[in-house]
């Protein structure tokens, strides 16, 4: 496994996270696989359209910021994320983003909740869409 490829799959993961994406998620189907997948909690897997719409009302009501990424294989990587509320509650998980054949296949997020805060978290979350 070289250096090289690393750096290109962390990179697209970094550029898939970036700040600016966040906020402009719709930009981002150049570098989505067309067979994307996305869920929340193990809920039901959604496309990159889904995806898209989710990170747009999320961004209304909460700033998401991500840790340091890692991998041991170059083609999943990990990272811890926080979730500010408005409210300034602030929500810890953990995403996972696979990369294949330099497109951005599957993203994972579990949150560290029990069903029922999350439930909330997601009533809070979603509450423009």
């Amino acid at each position: 496994m070289g250096g090289f490829n690393i750096t290109k799959n962390l990179k697209l993961v970094k550029y898939f996270t970036s700040e600016f994406y966040l906020n402009h998620t719709n930009d981002l189907s150049h570098v989505a696989s067309p067979t994307f997948e996305f869920s929340v909690n193990s809920g039901p897997v959604k496309g990159f359209e889904e995806y898209a719409e989710r990170r747009a009302v999320f961004n209304h009501n909460a700033k998401l910021v991500f840790g340091k990424f890692r991998s041991d294989d170059d083609v999943h990587f990990y990272t811890e994320f926080e979730t500010q509320l408005l409210n300034g509650t602030e929500v810890l998980g953990t995403c996972m983003f696979e990369v294949s054949e330099l497109l951005i296949e599957r993203v994972e997020i579990i949150y560290n909740l029990t069903d029922k805060e999350f439930a909330e978290l997601e009533r809070i979350l979603l509450k423009n869409s």
